[in-house]
């Protein structure tokens, strides 16, 4: 009988052993870390501008020269994922009075982010539509920037390389040179924006 109840506790003592050996390795199977690798891909997007729907100047003529001012922004839209920056160009066709055909100078328009002085060498502020990258500033362009008539454009804002991503609004002032002897009457003509990558 006291073999038996020796017998019968070795028995025990090895089973707990036993367990106590498996319980740990049954665990660790189920709690095992497995790595699993996370691939995310972004296609290049487009690089768009939104213009303003219209810049329409309205005064009184004074008798005196005046330079007469509009704040239409414009929207850039950089989703290129390039980093290449960008810059605005722009031309128009002169403003002409359709029934008295007098146009204004060629060199009447011009732009720069002055809300106070048409011959102020400040560049346009700048705000996110979205999530953005502020444009940083770039050498050119030189302001105020005269506006072209004709084919050839004339760069008016550039954001360097490194910025401008995202949806931009740039808010510029647009100056109008107006002389004394300008006619009454409504000038009208098309202007052409354009934005290209590259500062």
């Amino acid at each position: 009988m006291g073999r038996k109840k020796k017998f019968l506790k070795i028995l025990i003592i090895g089973l707990i052993f036993i367990i106590a050996l498996a319980v740990p390795s049954i665990f660790k199977r189920y709690a095992q870390a497995t790595n699993v690798t996370g691939t995310a891909t972004f296609n290049q997007g487009t690089l768009s501008l939104i213009p303003p729907t219209q810049i329409v100047w309205a005064a009184t003529l004074t008798g005196y020269d005046m330079e007469i001012l509009n704040t239409a922004p414009y929207q850039v839209d950089d989703a290129t994922g390039s980093g290449s920056g960008w810059n605005v160009s722009a031309d128009y066709t002169g403003l002409t009075d359709s029934v008295t055909g007098e146009s204004l100078a060629n060199n009447a328009m011009t732009t720069n982010g002055s809300t106070t002085s048409a011959t102020a060498t400040t560049a346009p502020s700048s705000q996110c539509v979205t999530t953005c990258t502020l444009p940083a500033p770039y050498t050119t362009p030189t302001y105020p920037v005269t506006v072209p008539v004709g084919t050839t454009s004339a760069i008016i804002y550039a954001a360097s390389q490194g910025s401008g991503e995202g949806d931009v609004e740039i808010d510029p002032a647009w100056w109008l040179a107006v002389p004394a002897n300008t006619l009454a009457g409504t000038y009208t003509g098309t202007i052409t924006m354009t934005v290209a990558s590259g500062p």
